[in-house]
């Protein structure tokens, strides 16, 4: 196995492109005032099938109107499609308008994610044409919650934008805030079997899979657009203004339980070639991953780089951090190279993920690295800081660059190295430590050291205070 982690990193440092998710997992949490709003669009209209998923997070369940997602205008029969939590602790779902309101007997509580699939098909007989499936976070399948009557073969299209937070009724256009956080909502133009939900209903999926027309992973983490993942465009504005306003969803980290949440992928090229690097913040199941590898963007026909599995971390909770060196004679200078990640879980199922994409290009061996700058550190904290059992790094620098963060106890003694990373210019870096030393043991209440180093060298230090 080649399996690389870089300590030192001396060498020459050239950082390429690299694409990163927000998400480590990120989503969206909304206060009661709050929406994502995407344009009307003729991929959102849909006819005589239609599938619905989304995680959602209430925390707050109080009997009034709290809507998910929707692109009614009205209350009236005759309209599209809305869901939305009301009467405290149940989830509706009007298709069509009042009179086939469908109410979940399920009782929903608040603080908790739950899964929500939503199957509508026409052509079945009234009694069958809707199919409700929930799981909460800890469920392995999903749960057929309801199979509801509906009377209408199609349901009815409009020009209405969605509403991702609120239900969107027109003479009451803030009426119906979500308060909570909502994760992977996915729109198909397909009724969904229950066999392919419980596929993939705790992973992230691909963009183009068969009748998916939109698919928002709220993994940006910044910005004022929640971008579709599929060809549709169908991205969303966050608030009612395309700048910062009061109506805004906060950009925040999300637990909803899927198989592995991938933060980062990024590539670096060193003397001894490139060296790929990413960061997950959890992992379910995970046995390990591949690495593949092609001159063009082409993942059909690339190359496994990796001979023996790189193992994962099985399940886990905690971020965890990879290195691989892609050493192989084959590389060519002056080529660009694409890189993409993919997991194997004990299912035996794989997934490439869709921001797993990296390019390097090969440079000349010839050329002498320009002369080495010590970054500049802008910020350098833990949190919380006195800790009890865990803590954040949080770290800021003016270049990009490969960091690692070591403790030390006050007598100089190096207690934990934790692995390097890539660090993004100008961009805020968390590094997670579970508060154990290098031998997996708590350590004992006290002041210690934390130090951040570039290449070796150390250019900032803080304490940090251990409370047992």
């Amino acid at each position: 196995m080649k399996k690389f982690v870089i300590l030192v990193f001396s060498l020459l440092f050239i950082p390429l492109l690299a694409l990163a998710q927000g998400p480590g997992g990120y989503c969206l949490d909304y206060e009661g005032n709050d929406w994502v709003k995407i344009a009307d669009n003729d991929t959102l209209d849909n006819t005589n099938t239609l599938t619905i998923e989304f995680w959602v997070y209430p925390d707050t369940l109080d009997g009034e109107v709290r809507g998910v997602i929707s692109k009614r205008t009205s209350w009236d029969d005759n309209n599209s499609y809305g869901v939305f939590f009301w009467e405290s602790d149940h989830l509706f779902i009007d298709l069509d308008g009042d009179n086939d309101r469908i109410e979940l007997s399920k009782t929903f509580t608040v603080n908790k994610w739950y899964y929500v699939a939503i199957v509508y098909d026409g052509a079945l007989s009234e009694a069958n044409r809707v199919k409700v499936y929930v799981a909460d976070a800890a469920d392995d399948t999903v749960t057929l919650s309801t199979t509801s009557s509906e009377s209408s073969t199609a349901i009815p299209n409009n020009t209405s934008d969605l509403y991702i937070g609120k239900l969107n009724i027109s003479d009451e256009p803030d009426y119906g805030c979500f308060a909570g956080s909502i994760d992977e909502v996915r729109i198909w133009n397909v009724a969904r079997e229950e066999a392919n939900i419980n596929e993939n209903f705790k992973k992230e999926i691909s963009g183009s899979s068969s009748g998916l027309v939109a698919y928002w992973r709220f993994n940006e983490n910044t910005g004022q657009t929640a971008y579709d993942s599929t060809s549709n465009d169908n991205n969303g504005q966050l608030g009612s203004t395309s700048g910062v306003d009061a109506n805004d969803p906060s950009w925040v980290d999300s637990y909803a339980p899927l198989p592995v949440t991938l933060s980062s992928f990024t590539a670096y090229y060193s003397e001894n070639g490139p060296i790929l690097h990413w960061i997950t913040q959890s992992e379910d199941d995970n046995i390990g991953w591949n690495i593949y590898r092609n001159d063009e963007n082409e993942l059909n026909n690339a190359v496994k780089v990796n001979t023996d599995l790189i193992d994962g971390q099985g399940t886990t909770a905690e971020p965890s951090y990879y290195n691989y060196s892609d050493n192989s004679e084959e590389l060519t200078i002056g080529t660009t190279y694409y890189y993409w990640l993919e997991s194997l879980d004990l299912s035996g199922q794989t997934h490439v993920y869709d921001n797993s994409l990296v390019t390097i290009t090969i440079p000349d061996p010839t050329n002498q690295p320009p002369n080495y700058e010590k970054p500049v550190v802008y910020s350098l904290n833990a949190a919380p800081n006195p800790m009890l059992d865990q803590t954040d790094f949080h770290f800021t620098l003016d270049r990009d660059a490969m960091v690692n963060i070591s403790i030390y106890n006050l007598k100089g003694k190096l207690i934990k190295k934790l692995p390097a990373i890539a660090a993004n210019s100008d961009e805020k870096m968390i590094v997670y430590w579970n508060g154990k030393d290098s031998n997996n043991k708590r350590l004992n209440s006290g002041i210690y050291l934390y130090k951040l180093g570039v290449n070796g060298k150390t250019i900032k230090t803080n304490k940090l205070l251990i409370i047992r």
